[in-house]
């Protein structure tokens, strides 16, 4: 399960670069004062920035890409997959969270800020939520073959 939780740091740190990398930059909305002037800096004299929260899956894969290779130990396999596990369910919370906070506004079909982003969150929490079942099975089947006497080889 330690390459499949590599496999999975990869996938998220990919994602993460796609959507930091693959945007276009956006600059900062402008704001009008009461007095009709504008307030801040023109988008013109300030260069458009990406967000960095774009970041946030290659934050969860480095992280599962961490336990992954410490798992290459046998000695520490166990608990660092069952941290790896934990990062990825925090991983699929989080991105279902972001989905969820958003529903309201979907679901009445007003317009939604940042759809590439709400994408990219969906796909964090999908990608975490196939490793949390391929983990969970993983710690099942390998209980099962303890207690048949067999050693884990995962």
């Amino acid at each position: 399960m330690n390459k499949v939780a590599i496999l999975f740091g990869f996938m998220l740190i990919a994602l993460g670069a796609v959507g930091y990398f693959g945007s276009t930059p956006q600059s900062k909305p402008e704001t009008e004062t009461e007095a009709g002037e504008v307030a801040g800096k023109s988008a013109a004299s300030e260069p458009a920035k990406r967000s960095l929260t774009a970041f946030i899956p290659a934050a969860f894969g480095v992280l599962l890409l961490i336990c992954g290779a410490i798992g290459l130990q046998p000695e520490k396999r166990k608990q660092a997959m069952h941290i790896a596990a934990g990062i990825g369910l925090l991983g699929f919370v989080a991105g279902v969270a972001r989905l969820g906070m958003k529903l309201p506004a979907i679901l009445s079909g007003d317009p939604i800020s940042n759809p590439r982003a709400l994408m990219f969150s969906g796909l964090m929490g999908l990608i975490c939520l196939v490793y949390v079942i391929m983990s969970v099975r993983s710690f099942i089947a390998a209980r099962q073959q303890s207690k048949l006497g067999g050693t884990s080889s995962k």
